[in-house]
């Protein structure tokens, strides 16, 4: 997992989700000064049985739960989720805390059939677009084709 940016890095605090027997996983939280003010992004990969993800999903809900409480800031959660169900309940808590972006499939990425990754922001921030990125050079960089989020945060006063 990584976060890119141009911006200065102001914090940044990993949780460790990982889950007895299966490979290691965690949620990688990145605290970015805009010309806007702070942006909070979160980078997150789950894991791939379900009873696994459930626990991760409850783990990352608490933690920003508690993260936007003590410290609120515009945040954008965004990653692979590897949730495979179309009808999924999985994001329920999630969907409460924050608002999921439409993004459509991105896996496999050479033929995309489904919804693995995924993107949320707070009720500060404005999505211009969000939309996954298919070309000839996205289909064979990754098995999942890249998300792109264009968002405004709101005027720092």
């Amino acid at each position: 997992n990584a976060v890119l940016s141009r911006f200065d890095v102001l914090s940044t605090e990993t949780l460790d989700v990982s889950q007895d027997g299966r490979q290691p996983r965690n949620v990688q939280l990145v605290e970015l000064q805009t010309e806007k003010g702070p942006l909070t992004v979160v980078n997150t990969h789950k894991g791939l049985k379900t009873k696994e993800r459930k626990s991760q999903f409850s783990l990352l809900h608490t933690y920003l739960e508690k993260r936007l409480e003590s410290h609120p800031t515009p945040m954008v959660l965004a990653g692979d989720f590897n949730e495979w169900q179309f009808f999924s309940k999985a994001f329920k808590a999630l969907n409460e805390l924050l608002l999921q972006q439409k993004v459509g499939a991105t896996f496999p990425s050479h033929f995309p059939v489904f919804a693995l990754d995924r993107v949320w922001v707070s009720d500060d921030i404005k999505v211009k677009a969000c939309r996954k990125l298919k070309n000839a050079k996205t289909r064979i960089l990754s098995d999942h084709l890249p998300v792109l989020v264009d968002i405004e945060l709101p005027q720092n006063d």
